[in-house]
Parts: C-alpha cells; structure tokens; sequence
C-alpha cells in the first residue's frame, strides 16, 4: 500500500462514488459510509507520505486545510442558516 499512490486514490474514487449513490437514492447510509472511507483514504494518503519522506510537517499541513475546512464549513453553515436547517431536515426523512 505504501509504495503506489493508486490504491488510496481508488478507495477515494469508490468513497465518492457511494456518497453520490447515497444521495441519488437518498440512503443515509451510502452518505455516512462514503464519507468515511474517504477520511480513511484521506488520512491513509497523508500517512504514507510521512512515512516515506521522514517529516512531520505533512501532518500539519493536512490538519490546517482541516481546520479551515471546518472553518469554511461553519461560515457557511452560519450565512445559510435557514437553508442549512431545511437541509438537515430532508436528511432526516431518507431511508436509514
């Protein structure tokens, strides 16, 4: 695993691909599935690299853009509040 790049990059393909079914068929599962694995791939791509390159510094790097992912995320959450809201309800009503 440690010596290709592809295999992650295929579990990440396959990770979004779940997701989009989930949300085409509106299971709730697919959604959480695929997000998950997608962080698995994620954090398996950054610990390869520091793994093969010796440095920490890909941790810290990948953690910044997470946090302002998150940060981004928030924002947003907060400028579209009411949206936000009406969007977690319709989640709510997919098959579990």
């Amino acid at each position: 695993i440690g010596t290709t790049l592809w295999l992650p990059m295929v579990l990440a393909g396959l990770s979004v691909l779940g997701v989009l079914a989930g949300i085409m068929l509106r299971v709730r599962a697919f959604l959480y599935l695929g997000t998950s694995f997608l962080l698995l791939s994620m954090v398996s791509m950054v610990w390869h690299a520091v793994r093969s390159i010796g440095e920490v510094w890909p941790w810290w790097v990948s953690l910044f853009v997470l946090g302002l992912a998150l940060l981004t995320l928030f924002g947003v959450f907060e400028k579209k509040r009411a949206e936000m809201l009406a969007l977690v309800e319709q989640l709510k009503s997919w098959e579990k």
